[in-house]
């Protein structure tokens, strides 16, 4: 089998290219963890967030949309991202390095498969380190539980602030007269204000993901780095308008 896989590594990446973006990421980081990724984990979070801007472009959205986020780029989008984030390419070039990267031959690039093309890993001993449990819910220390769960909370809380906000967007573009003043008056308030759920939330999860990394207990590495930027970055959140 081509780049060496055997069918027992092939349905681990079957199993991966059904991931999320960001689970994909962390199973990356967490499997190369010993051979100092941590150096290129910040490089791993940009290329995972380009990864999401692209796949959304293509549905006509942008971030946050965790909903409608894909799991892998298919040709276009793929081209796309690598004259974005590594360098212009013709179509032929592009999609001859689809074809080194695409390990799954599904004819697109998740993003793993991407990482491990990237920076020069073995696909096959990304197979065989990866954990079966993809998207790491088997297994969770209550500790951990507690600040995944930390941390979907306050992801729900920005999420809520997008939907305020794209409902107001759509009710000043499609209505008029009053409805479309009183829609354009609240959504400045909402951009200008401050987000004290989210805020919170926030706190609540920087707390409980630094007593699962402090708990002694087997915690991965990888997931905690990424749970640690995910906060890291939520933190610089204020909600746009709508260009």
């Amino acid at each position: 089998m081509a780049h060496g896989l055997s069918p027992k590594d092939k349905a681990v990446y079957d199993r991966v290219i059904k991931a999320s973006y960001n689970n994909q990421a962390k199973l990356f980081i967490n499997a190369f963890w010993d051979q100092g990724i941590i150096a290129q984990a910040e490089q791993v979070w940009k290329f995972t967030q380009a990864y999401v801007r692209t796949d959304l472009h293509f549905k006509g959205l942008r971030p946050p949309n965790p909903a409608r986020e894909g799991t892998e780029l298919d040709e276009n989008g793929f081209h796309y991202f690598l004259e974005k984030e590594i360098n212009p390419l013709t179509v032929l070039e592009a999609r001859a390095k689809l074809k080194e990267a695409d390990v799954s031959f599904n004819g697109k690039v998740s993003l793993v498969e991407f990482l491990n093309w990237h920076f020069k890993k073995s696909p096959v001993e990304f197979a065989r380190l990866c954990p079966e449990d993809v998207e790491g819910d088997a297994n969770m220390t209550p500790e951990m539980a507690k600040a995944y769960a930390a941390l979907n909370a306050a992801k729900t809380e920005m999420q809520k602030i997008e939907m305020e906000k794209e409902k107001l967007e759509n009710e000043i573009e499609t209505g008029g007269g009053i409805k479309a003043i009183r829609a354009k008056n609240e959504l400045a308030q909402l951009l200008a204000r401050d987000n004290i759920d989210l805020n919170r939330a926030l706190l609540t999860a920087e707390a409980a993901v630094r007593k699962a990394g402090g708990s002694g207990k087997l915690a991965p590495p990888g997931t905690l780095w990424w749970m640690s930027r995910e906060i890291e970055e939520m933190k610089k959140y204020k909600p746009q308008a709508r260009k």
